[in-house]
C-alpha cells in the first residue's frame, strides 16, 4: 500500500488489490479512463525499481485496475 498526503488530497495506491484512490478535480474528470493525476507524483518519491514496478503493471494490465474516488 502506498499513501500520500499532498496538500488537502491523499493519493493512495493498493498494489495487491490494484486499486488507486484519490479526489482532486481531475482525478474524477479522468476516472472513466483511469487516467492519472499530477498528485500520483507519489512515484516520484518511491525507489525507482518499485515504481517502475507498479506503474508497468497499471500501463499493462490496465483493465486490471480500479480507479476509485475517495471521499474527504
Amino acid at each position: 500500500m502506498v499513501k500520500a498526503k499532498i496538500r488537502d488530497y491523499g493519493p493512495e495506491v493498493d498494489v495487491e488489490g490494484r486499486v488507486v484512490r484519490h479526489n482532486c478535480d481531475d482525478w474524477r474528470k479522468g476516472l472513466g479512463i483511469k487516467r492519472l493525476c499530477k498528485h500520483v507524483a507519489l512515484f516520484l518519491v518511491l525507489p525507482s525499481v518499485e515504481s517502475r514496478r507498479i506503474l508497468k503493471d497499471i500501463v499493462e494490465n490496465k483493465e486490471s485496475w480500479r480507479f476509485e474516488i475517495t471521499e474527504v
